[in-house]
Protein backbone atom coordinates (compact mmCIF):
# COMPACT_ATOMS: atom_id res chain seq x y z
CA UNK A 1 0.00 0.00 0.00
CA UNK A 2 3.19 2.38 0.67
CA UNK A 3 3.91 2.22 -3.08
CA UNK A 4 0.48 2.60 -4.45
CA UNK A 5 -0.19 5.78 -2.15
CA UNK A 6 1.23 8.00 -3.99
CA UNK A 7 -0.74 7.50 -7.06
CA UNK A 8 -4.03 6.90 -5.94
CA UNK A 9 -3.98 10.29 -3.55
CA UNK A 10 -2.92 12.08 -6.98
CA UNK A 11 -5.87 9.81 -8.84
CA UNK A 12 -8.55 10.86 -6.04
CA UNK A 13 -7.27 14.63 -5.90
CA UNK A 14 -6.99 15.83 -9.14
CA UNK A 15 -10.06 13.72 -10.48
CA UNK A 16 -12.58 13.28 -7.42
CA UNK A 17 -14.06 9.59 -9.34
CA UNK A 18 -17.35 8.52 -7.79
CA UNK A 19 -16.65 6.18 -4.83
CA UNK A 20 -18.10 3.25 -6.90
CA UNK A 21 -15.12 3.63 -9.12
CA UNK A 22 -13.03 4.18 -6.60
CA UNK A 23 -14.12 0.59 -5.04
CA UNK A 24 -14.09 -1.00 -8.16
CA UNK A 25 -10.45 0.44 -8.71
CA UNK A 26 -8.86 0.33 -5.34
CA UNK A 27 -11.13 -1.91 -3.23
CA UNK A 28 -8.79 -2.36 -0.69
CA UNK A 29 -9.06 1.08 0.62
CA UNK A 30 -12.93 0.13 1.45
CA UNK A 31 -11.97 -2.57 4.23
CA UNK A 32 -11.78 -1.61 7.59
CA UNK A 33 -8.36 -2.82 8.13
CA UNK A 34 -7.39 -0.58 5.37
CA UNK A 35 -8.87 2.26 6.70
CA UNK A 36 -7.54 2.08 9.98
CA UNK A 37 -4.05 1.76 8.66
CA UNK A 38 -4.45 4.64 6.27
CA UNK A 39 -5.41 7.28 9.13
CA UNK A 40 -2.85 5.67 10.89
CA UNK A 41 -0.27 6.50 8.27
CA UNK A 42 -1.42 9.84 7.87
CA UNK A 43 -2.18 10.69 11.32
CA UNK A 44 -0.50 8.58 13.40
CA UNK A 45 -2.74 7.60 15.43
CA UNK A 46 -4.75 4.80 16.08
CA UNK A 47 -8.17 5.86 15.20
CA UNK A 48 -10.42 2.78 16.40
CA UNK A 49 -8.45 2.44 19.73
CA UNK A 50 -8.80 6.84 20.19
CA UNK A 51 -12.41 6.38 19.23
CA UNK A 52 -13.88 3.80 21.09
CA UNK A 53 -11.32 5.15 23.96
CA UNK A 54 -13.52 8.50 24.01
CA UNK A 55 -16.64 7.26 23.41
CA UNK A 56 -16.35 4.70 26.42
CA UNK A 57 -15.43 7.94 28.75
CA UNK A 58 -17.79 10.08 28.01
CA UNK A 59 -20.74 7.24 27.47
CA UNK A 60 -22.00 7.67 31.54
CA UNK A 61 -22.55 11.21 30.59
CA UNK A 62 -24.82 10.77 27.47
CA UNK A 63 -26.76 8.11 29.31
CA UNK A 64 -27.40 10.84 32.16
CA UNK A 65 -27.96 13.46 29.73
CA UNK A 66 -30.65 10.87 27.65
CA UNK A 67 -32.32 10.16 30.70
CA UNK A 68 -32.59 14.03 31.84
CA UNK A 69 -34.49 15.19 28.93
CA UNK A 70 -38.25 15.72 28.36
CA UNK A 71 -40.51 16.28 25.17
CA UNK A 72 -40.15 14.41 22.20
CA UNK A 73 -36.87 14.32 21.95
CA UNK A 74 -36.79 12.39 25.71
CA UNK A 75 -39.42 10.11 24.59
CA UNK A 76 -37.03 8.82 21.50
CA UNK A 77 -33.83 8.54 24.20
CA UNK A 78 -36.33 6.93 26.61
CA UNK A 79 -37.20 4.24 23.91
CA UNK A 80 -33.26 3.76 22.96
CA UNK A 81 -32.64 3.90 27.42
CA UNK A 82 -35.38 1.42 27.82
CA UNK A 83 -33.41 -1.86 25.13
CA UNK A 84 -29.94 -1.03 27.49
CA UNK A 85 -29.80 -3.66 31.14
CA UNK A 86 -27.91 -0.46 32.31
CA UNK A 87 -26.89 -2.70 35.24
CA UNK A 88 -25.36 -5.02 32.74
CA UNK A 89 -22.50 -3.07 31.02
CA UNK A 90 -22.40 -4.46 28.03
CA UNK A 91 -19.72 -1.91 25.88
CA UNK A 92 -21.46 -3.04 22.19
CA UNK A 93 -25.07 -2.35 23.68
CA UNK A 94 -23.73 1.11 25.23
CA UNK A 95 -22.21 2.35 22.28
CA UNK A 96 -25.09 1.76 20.11
CA UNK A 97 -27.25 3.54 22.43
CA UNK A 98 -24.84 6.52 22.47
CA UNK A 99 -24.47 6.08 18.80
CA UNK A 100 -27.94 6.57 18.10
CA UNK A 101 -28.80 8.82 20.54
CA UNK A 102 -26.77 11.72 20.27
CA UNK A 103 -28.34 12.45 16.54
CA UNK A 104 -31.86 12.74 18.30
CA UNK A 105 -30.11 15.03 21.18
CA UNK A 106 -28.94 17.42 18.81
CA UNK A 107 -32.03 17.93 16.61
CA UNK A 108 -31.02 16.15 13.86
CA UNK A 109 -33.55 13.50 11.93
CA UNK A 110 -31.39 10.51 12.29
CA UNK A 111 -34.20 8.34 10.01
CA UNK A 112 -32.38 8.78 6.65
CA UNK A 113 -28.90 8.25 8.33
CA UNK A 114 -29.41 4.91 10.35
CA UNK A 115 -31.50 2.41 8.20
CA UNK A 116 -32.80 -0.94 8.46
CA UNK A 117 -33.81 -3.90 6.09
CA UNK A 118 -34.18 -7.32 6.31
CA UNK A 119 -31.57 -9.99 5.50
CA UNK A 120 -33.26 -10.79 2.23
CA UNK A 121 -33.89 -7.11 0.93
CA UNK A 122 -32.06 -5.72 -2.41
CA UNK A 123 -29.05 -3.88 -2.59
CA UNK A 124 -30.58 -1.18 -4.63
CA UNK A 125 -33.29 -0.03 -2.28
CA UNK A 126 -30.33 1.98 -0.80
CA UNK A 127 -28.80 3.33 -4.16
CA UNK A 128 -30.38 7.04 -3.22
CA UNK A 129 -28.95 7.31 -0.13
CA UNK A 130 -25.42 8.92 -0.07
CA UNK A 131 -24.02 8.35 3.34
CA UNK A 132 -25.27 5.98 5.93
CA UNK A 133 -25.35 3.02 8.22
CA UNK A 134 -27.30 -0.14 7.47
CA UNK A 135 -28.25 -2.47 10.19
CA UNK A 136 -29.30 -5.96 8.55
CA UNK A 137 -31.88 -7.76 11.06
CA UNK A 138 -33.15 -11.34 9.90
CA UNK A 139 -36.43 -11.49 8.44
CA UNK A 140 -38.28 -12.75 11.95
CA UNK A 141 -37.57 -9.59 13.56
CA UNK A 142 -39.59 -7.23 13.78
CA UNK A 143 -39.11 -3.92 11.65
CA UNK A 144 -39.34 -1.17 14.29
CA UNK A 145 -38.67 2.53 14.44
CA UNK A 146 -36.06 3.57 17.10
CA UNK A 147 -35.03 -0.09 18.06
CA UNK A 148 -31.38 -0.53 18.50
CA UNK A 149 -30.67 -3.84 16.77
CA UNK A 150 -27.95 -5.18 19.48
CA UNK A 151 -28.76 -8.59 17.57
CA UNK A 152 -28.38 -7.74 14.25
CA UNK A 153 -26.90 -10.13 11.11
CA UNK A 154 -24.66 -7.35 10.26
CA UNK A 155 -23.85 -3.82 9.76
CA UNK A 156 -22.52 -2.19 6.92
CA UNK A 157 -21.73 1.75 6.36
CA UNK A 158 -23.49 3.41 2.98
CA UNK A 159 -21.78 5.63 0.73
CA UNK A 160 -23.27 6.97 -2.51
CA UNK A 161 -26.13 4.16 -2.36
CA UNK A 162 -23.63 0.87 -2.00
CA UNK A 163 -22.43 -0.92 0.79
CA UNK A 164 -18.54 0.05 1.67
Amino acid sequence: MDQTFPLQRREIVEEGPPVKTLKERWPALFTERQVFAEFNRIATTNLQNNFFDAMDRYTPRFVTIFKSKKGTVGETLAEFVQQIDLREQDVTAMRTLVLRGLPVLLGDDPSNFYNTCFDADSDEAWAQVSVGVLTVISEDVPLCPNHLHLDAVSTAIIVQGACA
